[in-house]
């Protein structure tokens, strides 16, 4: 089972991304991440996701985290797919993957690849 943390859970991850992981029997959600810490606790619990965090670094840190998939406004997308990969998970964000994925192999070590892919806007649980 993959315990996935959404960084940046709003509108996308309740319209799109939560009724996939609703039926997945291969993972889960077990973290959020929102820039209010009550908003994010209230999702958690409208959704019944054990952990709630106000920071995408606090939520890559958590121990009950395999992997992140970041939602938040494009703009925030390299930060957050950075911080992700600074904690050693492996990271999905959902678009502009050209310019985060040249910038994360910038940061990765030479001999690692990055760990990191994007994904298309279709459900992908």
């Amino acid at each position: 089972m993959v315990r996935f943390g959404i960084v940046g859970f709003g509108l996308h991850a309740v319209k799109r991304l939560m009724p996939g992981f609703s039926v997945s029997k291969r993972c889960q959600v077990t973290a959020l991440s929102r820039r209010n810490l009550a908003a994010a606790k209230q999702s958690a619990a409208q959704h019944k996701i054990p952990l709630a965090f106000d920071s995408a670094r606090d939520l890559c840190a958590s121990s009950e985290v395999d992997a992140i998939l970041v939602t938040t406004p494009n703009a925030c997308h390299l930060a957050d797919v950075l911080t992700a990969v600074a904690a050693g998970k492996p990271v999905l964000v959902r678009n502009r993957w050209l310019s985060v994925r040249k910038n994360v192999n910038r940061w990765s070590k030479p001999h690692e690849p990055a760990a990191c892919c994007s994904v298309s806007r279709r459900s992908f649980v």
